[in-house]
């Protein structure tokens, strides 16, 4: 999911958002866009475009950099550092990730729900208390 990176301070491919690229590669470790893949039950055909797991994880980065709406898909869209950091050489247009969601019903819901609470269990059990600093910034 997550190409390797160095990080080099130049003008060529700037980002504001280089940072979740560690948190897609948490992402990664804890194998989330493969249990999104294995647990969601939306299938898609061979020929879509993309995939729910991509999508969900393309929001999920999304609303990490400050989307509030749909329309804000253009934060990371526009992105092509970010979109090459994470291999979104093709990204979807709002309407197509709202067709997508549009896709969802209750049952897929619970999946995500599902989701979330094992890869929340899998972080909570590891005994990195005392070893790990979270740093959360408050935007206005």
């Amino acid at each position: 999911m997550v190409r390797r990176f160095h990080v080099k301070f130049d003008e060529k491919k700037l980002t504001a958002n280089a940072g979740l690229a560690h948190l897609g590669r948490f992402a990664e470790k804890l194998k989330l866009p493969k249990m999104l893949t294995q647990n969601i039950s939306i299938k898609r055909g061979a020929t879509a475009g993309y995939q729910v797991a991509d999508v969900v994880m393309m929001l999920a980065m999304a609303v990490l950099t400050g989307a509030k709406h749909m329309s804000h898909m253009f934060i990371i869209r526009t992105d092509s550092a970010f979109r090459s950091l994470f291999k979104w050489e093709q990204f979807p247009d709002d309407t197509t990730i709202t067709c997508i969601f549009k896709l969802f019903t209750p049952k897929n819901c619970k999946e995500l729900s599902e989701v979330e609470s094992t890869a929340r269990k899998k972080v909570w059990s590891k005994k990195w208390f005392g070893r790990i600093t979270l740093d959360m910034d408050s935007k206005p």
